[in-house]
């Protein structure tokens, strides 16, 4: 090829790339190999079309998975549904959250005075992407917040404050911190449904981590958890709390769909099934278990803590629980069900309608515990 052709060999032109590195099938990288490489999403279908490609940093020096690792800590929860918590430390250190960490620190110290909102907007917030008068509203927010005011303000100022208790529990008291989480879930999960999508997963990590018993009554709101077992907990004095749970998240038939449960004969409905059930839980099951009768088998499940948060990999952990199928077994749910659907035949018979819900499998003992019920209140 001729000088004058050269000229116009545009490869030549373009910057050669750099080959990637081979990587041997099963490599495990050394003590020493801590490079940090990079990681993209790769997704195609994102919920916002301006929402950029996320990357992240990760270390590339890992524990050896062979390696047995035992628990930080174990406890049994007191808990009807829940047998044991295995607490294990975190495997793989990071350290690109360290200076999260040392701010947070520096931060909680500092009160705020009043001033006016200001919009702040982060995929991940931070402290160091604070203006100035962000950082005023964002301590003045946060002395309400603990002193029980919840203030209007942005979504991304509550994920920050979540993201700073989460990474230190070592600073902020537990409990207090736990009451904080879920006041946030009550007051803000409405107008941004992220947070009420993720603090479900959050709360029930914190608190098997921390040892803390769930939140009373909490099974009741629009909670989301893969583990809504660690949810169905209530005060002693709440005889129909487990009901409300049994029929809300456990059963395959939703009585308030019924024609007949409309109007004022849906009080009717309410009070009774509700009532009903709490009468078969107390007849027939065994101390820490609902509904024993079912012979159902403890299940377990791994937890990687705070999936989605910004968390230090010092507080990071790995969660095992081992508890009582609560959501997950159908043959519970259609226990359920059927003693719902059998009751329901029994208020139609009051309320004069005469066509009946077909009940397929329903024990001796639950079938006269229901009986009985309605035999003394209806």
């Amino acid at each position: 090829m001729s000088e004058k052709d050269d000229f116009w060999n545009i490869e030549k032109l373009i910057p050669k790339k750099e080959k990637p590195k081979y990587i041997k099938p099963n490599y495990r990288p050394s003590a020493s190999d801590t490079e940090a490489v990079l990681i993209t999403d790769d997704r195609t279908d994102t919920t916002e079309k301006s929402e950029p490609v996320v990357y992240r940093i990760v270390q590339k020096h890992f524990a050896k998975e062979g390696e047995p690792q035992a628990p930080e800590s174990e406890y049994s929860p007191k808990s009807p549904l829940i047998s044991k918590v295995q607490i294990y430390k975190w495997r793989n250190s990071y350290n690109y959250y360290e200076q999260f960490c040392a701010d947070a620190r520096r931060f909680l110290k500092l009160k705020g005075e009043p001033c006016e909102h200001v919009p702040y907007f982060s995929y991940v917030p931070q402290y160091v992407q604070l203006s100035g008068a962000q950082m005023r509203w964002y301590l003045y927010w946060r002395d309400r917040v603990f002193a029980g005011e919840y203030l209007k303000t942005g979504f991304c100022y509550i994920l920050l404050l979540i993201y700073e208790i989460i990474n230190l529990s070592d600073e902020i008291n537990t409990k207090k911190a736990q009451q904080i989480l879920c006041e946030l879930f009550e007051n803000y999960g409405k107008e941004y449904p992220r947070l009420e999508r993720d603090l479900g997963e959050w709360i029930c990590d914190y608190s098997l981590i921390h040892h803390l018993p769930p939140p009373i009554g909490f099974c009741d709101s629009d909670i989301t958890s893969t583990l809504k077992e660690f949810y169905v907990y209530y005060d002693e004095n709440d005889s129909h709390g487990y009901s409300r749970a049994l029929i809300k998240y456990c059963s395959a038939y939703d009585y308030h769909k019924s024609k007949f449960a409309q109007g004022e004969a849906l009080k009717i409905f309410d009070t009774h099934i509700v009532g009903v059930l709490s009468f078969v839980l107390e007849r027939c099951s065994e101390p820490g278990k609902i509904l024993s009768a079912a012979g159902l088998e403890d299940n377990t499940i791994v937890r990687d803590s705070y999936n989605g948060a910004l968390c230090a990999s010092q507080v990071k952990r790995r969660i095992v629980v081992s508890f009582f199928s609560f959501s997950r077994s159908h043959e519970l749910r259609f226990l359920i069900a059927d003693i719902i659907k059998y009751s329901e035949n029994k208020i139609r018979a009051v309320l004069g309608v005469k066509s009946r819900l077909s009940v397929f499998t329903l024990p001796d003992p639950i079938r006269a515990a229901i009986d009985e019920y309605f035999a003394l209140n209806l």
